[in-house]
């Protein structure tokens, strides 16, 4: 990024992402093509996975009218790469030596096994910073477990300090959330620009990798303030 860069462009004009991700990244990758870095979205061959979630256009499932894809990557562009080819491969490789970031969310020995791991894109690439984001990081015991939405939610405690307060029977007749709209996904690519760009940015740790759960877990961690008035404890808050 030059100086002039800073002076006429946006944040982080100058700076390119290559996002290899589903939904676990595609906010955080959203997020900084909104702060004006260029960001390249690799796909699969049919797209990524993600085109097959709805609402479409006209109520017509297609990989090109899913609104869901078109809100999610707005600001990106895209190449589709064969990663199961030698040639697909050598062009990923690449694309990404002309990168400042990588941003990866498939299982975390997609790119290792196709020889496109860390160690290995470094070896072209000294400067590359490597992103992570998997549903209970890359290591310990769930390491391979999956996850949705719903569960970083659950796990993390949003659940619990969300929502609305019983009537007076003690009923709940609403849910405290609405799973599946992506909020630990929110959480989540909304910590990682904020927290591992510094870091990059000073040279500290060019490999970051994030879980969905532990930025979901971050609310639940305070300590309920007593209401002096009633003397009570405060209950769940109203919204997520």
């Amino acid at each position: 990024m030059t100086e002039r860069d800073v002076e006429t462009g946006s944040f982080l004009t100058g700076v390119r992402v290559v996002e290899i991700a589903d939904e676990l990244g595609e906010y955080c990758g959203k997020i900084l093509a909104g702060l004006g870095a260029d960001v390249i979205k690799v796909e699969p061959l049919g797209g990524e996975r993600t085109r097959g979630i709805g609402p479409f256009v006209d109520d017509r499932p297609d990989p090109n009218r899913s609104l869901h894809f078109w809100h999610y990557n707005f600001g990106k562009r895209a190449i589709v790469l064969d990663l199961e080819t030698p040639e697909g491969r050598e062009q990923f490789s690449r694309l990404v030596r002309t990168a400042d970031v990588l941003l990866d969310t498939r299982h975390r020995d997609y790119l290792r096994d196709r020889g496109l791991g860390y160690e290995e894109l470094r070896r072209t690439h000294l400067g590359l910073v490597y992103a992570r984001i998997s549903p209970f990081g890359d290591a310990g015991p769930w390491a391979d477990h999956l996850g949705s939405d719903l569960i970083h939610l659950a796990l993390g405690g949003v659940v619990m300090n969300c929502g609305y307060d019983p009537d007076p029977t003690g009923t709940y007749d609403t849910p405290p959330v609405a799973p599946q709209m992506w909020h630990s996904y929110h959480i989540t690519g909304r910590s990682w620009p904020r927290r591992s760009w510094w870091r990059s940015a000073t040279g500290w740790r060019p490999a970051w990798g994030r879980s969905c759960r532990r930025p979901c877990t971050r609310p639940s961690r305070r300590t309920p303030r007593p209401i002096c008035r009633t003397g009570s404890t405060a209950g769940r808050r109203t919204s997520v």
